[in-house]
């Protein structure tokens, strides 16, 4: 082990192991108090590492340290406090067919966020030991939020390849292309992550117990875990919309609220928006100079200004159409900046709002 080595880990001291295998410890720095998890890797896609340390995802570790030495990768990752799926499932048994979507679904957009790189990484090892969920502190059975985990076998997707060029994955979960027959792509994941909702439903494999309860569900896995590539969905989105209800593209485009098609969404969404346009064509709007009251068609301009902003406010909000990946902050994988980062994108569309305002009032196009 060279000196730069022996110097970093001399920070990290080693807690616990976290696997059987003897090679993941749970370790604290020594100076910060901060832990964090140690990986000794003998297999490994060491760009995959290196672009999550360069390039944090949101609900995927983020990578501290990533060195390679003797045919080995040293990684120094973040401690996601919660409980792996699979514990979960066995403290409180196989999830009901709402909390298993919401699980799925929080899946498909960490998926899409990996698929969707410029050289798209590929997970090859989805499985209820590499999910974490952080449950909700008021009712222990009940998970806040979704974390994927180990991508000691992930690799990046290269067009040139037609196999992978080693078999990995776990059995059961692992797709056919992931045995020689074809290179592993989005789809492989697909298909691990149907695999996964069938194990949240039934406490087993699709190929051992596949799920007879809800029929939709039941299409749902059986697409999804389909032997060939080109018979699954096609994207992690797409799995996404079968997941949350929609039937088709334009669902995508409904507002926020009836996109997933609850009731309780669409009751709540439908009340928001009836009180916005109550308030946004009833408000009494003052000349700025005179101090009259302004009229026809001046506030009628006016009018829908303040309801395209207000409307704007909760587009951004509610990630309309996934515009957080395309905004810095809103990607970032801690909660608190993302919060910072929708309020500055708010205030910043309200000033642009009130520019726009200025040089209509300027150049009097509301007269």
């Amino acid at each position: 082990m060279n000196m730069e080595l022996q110097s970093i880990l001399s920070f990290y001291r080693e807690i616990s192991h976290l696997d059987d295998r003897g090679n993941v410890w749970l370790v604290k720095h020594i100076d910060t108090g901060q832990f964090f998890v140690k990986k000794v890797l003998n297999t490994y896609d060491r760009d995959v590492y290196e672009y999550i340390k360069a390039n944090p995802l949101p609900y995927i570790p983020a990578i501290y340290e990533c060195i390679e030495d003797d045919g080995r990768l040293y990684v120094i990752e973040e401690f996601i406090q919660g409980i792996t799926l699979d514990m979960f499932i066995e403290e409180y048994g196989c999830l009901d067919t709402d909390l298993a979507s919401r699980v799925t679904e929080s899946l498909c957009h960490i998926l899409e966020e990996l698929h969707g790189q410029r050289k798209p990484i590929i997970h090859r090892d989805i499985k209820p030991s590499n999910v974490i969920v952080k449950l909700n502190p008021l009712s222990r059975d009940k998970i806040d939020s979704v974390y994927l985990i180990d991508f000691n076998t992930a690799r990046e997707y290269s067009t040139s390849a037609k196999r992978d060029t080693s078999l990995m994955g776990t059995r059961g979960f692992a797709a056919p292309e992931q045995y020689g027959f074809s290179q592993s792509d989005e789809r492989t994941d697909i298909y691990a992550l149907g695999v996964l909702l069938n194990y949240m439903l039934t406490g087993d494999i699709a190929a051992n117990k596949p799920y007879k309860g809800d029929r939709r569900l039941a299409d749902i896995i059986a697409k999804a875990t389909d032997m060939s590539p080109e018979g699954r969905y096609q994207s992690a989105q797409e799995f996404y919309m079968a997941l949350s209800g929609d039937s088709g593209d334009y669902m995508r485009f409904m507002p926020p609220g009836f996109r997933k098609k609850n009731p309780w969404h669409m009751i709540t969404g439908a009340i928001c928006y009836a009180v916005l346009l109550w308030f946004c064509f009833t408000v009494e709007i003052h000349d700025g100079k005179t101090g009259a009251l302004v009229s026809g068609a001046e506030l009628t301009g006016y009018r829908i200004v303040y309801f395209l902003m207000f409307f704007g406010l909760a587009l951004l909000w509610e990630n309309y159409l996934g515009i957080w990946k395309y905004l810095p902050l809103l990607k970032h994988r801690n909660k608190w900046i993302r919060i910072a980062g929708i309020a500055i994108f708010s205030v910043l569309w309200v000033l642009l709002v009130i520019v726009v305002f200025a040089l209509v009032d300027y150049a009097g196009l509301l007269r």
